[in-house]
């Protein structure tokens, strides 16, 4: 009686620890860079604010490179009410500028705005230039 009782509470805890299958959603935006420059990119999650994130996240994204952006359960139920916006920016004004200053003046390159819909009919690679 007591293997049974084990085992009944070992097979509970191994299908509730299970990972979840995600064969429906995106799970990675992936940014290319297809310029001859390092860029830096800032993803922003704050719609309806389109200012970008102080303090930032930035990660640099080699000249001819990829960064992913990975969402383990998927992309579209995070962006359902909201949009994917990523800011383009130069790594020697990140290096050197407040991002008060940044934010202030937009000295990004380039700010995207994305819908789910939009990222789908960009088969969710966002290119630059």
């Amino acid at each position: 009686m007591k293997k049974m009782l084990i085992y009944i509470i070992l097979s509970i805890f191994l299908l509730s620890t299970q990972c979840e299958r995600n064969d429906i959603y995106h799970n990675d935006i992936i940014i290319k860079n297809n310029s001859s420059n390092i860029i830096s990119v800032s993803p922003c999650f704050t719609f309806p604010d389109t200012t970008i994130n102080c303090p930032p996240l930035y990660y640099n994204v080699e000249d001819g490179g990829e960064y992913c952006f990975h969402e383990r359960y998927g992309w579209e139920p995070r962006l359902s009410n909201i949009y994917f916006q990523l800011f383009i920016l130069d790594p020697s004004v990140v290096n050197s500028t407040p991002c008060d200053t940044i934010k202030k003046y937009k000295m990004y390159i380039k700010r995207h705005q994305l819908s789910v819909d939009d990222l789908n009919r960009m088969n969710w690679i966002i290119t630059y230039p």
